[in-house]
């Protein structure tokens, strides 16, 4: 069981996860197929009707949880659904290989190759030591292509995989940047 309906919405957003039971025993979670429904977004649905100014994964949690009785509203309108199976492993993504935190990234593979090595050059969120974004920090590291998802779609659309945990969690859910991505590609 997790901790509440929020939670399990947003692992079916991330696809894949780590339950840790109430005896301290933990388990994964990984992407195993979906219903086939387009991806809804929430936050903008929620932006939109001006529930929030504040379309970040904490921005629409913090929502949530002072108004539980909105949380139908919102999530009913996103008809995909995501199954998951139970693994004793650290997340895969779709090539099966297992993702590594601030190296790994998703695309659109019908845009982009699969496994595919990248360069980025940015900006991505500083955290202080109560994992709250005071800020943003200049980044560039090589990443490989190894992920993708129902709401990475189109050109120019990449998400960075920020890894486990209360830190990783804070880091992805404010990450929204125009960063440049830069794939090495073999010249015939």
């Amino acid at each position: 069981m997790l901790e509440s309906d929020i939670e399990r919405f947003f692992l079916h957003i991330q696809g894949s996860g780590l339950l840790k039971y109430e005896n301290g025993t933990t388990e994964g979670v990984q992407y195993a197929g979906s219903n086939s429904h387009a991806y809804q977004g929430i936050g903008k649905l929620m932006a939109g009707d001006g529930a929030i100014t504040d379309a970040s994964m904490q921005g629409i949690k913090n929502y949530l949880r002072d108004r539980p009785g909105d949380i139908p509203k919102y999530f009913y309108q996103n008809q995909r659904y995501v199954f998951f199976r139970l693994t004793d492993d650290l997340p895969h993504g779709s090539g099966g290989a297992e993702l590594v935190p601030h190296r790994s990234i998703a695309t659109d593979k019908s845009l982009y190759p699969a496994g595919g090595l990248a360069f980025v050059v940015g900006k991505k969120p500083k955290l202080n030591g109560n994992n709250e974004v005071e800020g943003a920090e200049d980044f560039s590291r090589f990443v490989v292509d190894q992920d993708t998802g129902a709401s990475i779609k189109g050109p120019g659309r990449a998400d960075l995989y920020f890894g486990l945990g209360e830190r990783a969690g804070a880091e992805a859910g404010s990450y929204v940047a125009r960063n440049k991505l830069f794939y090495l590609l073999r010249k015939e």
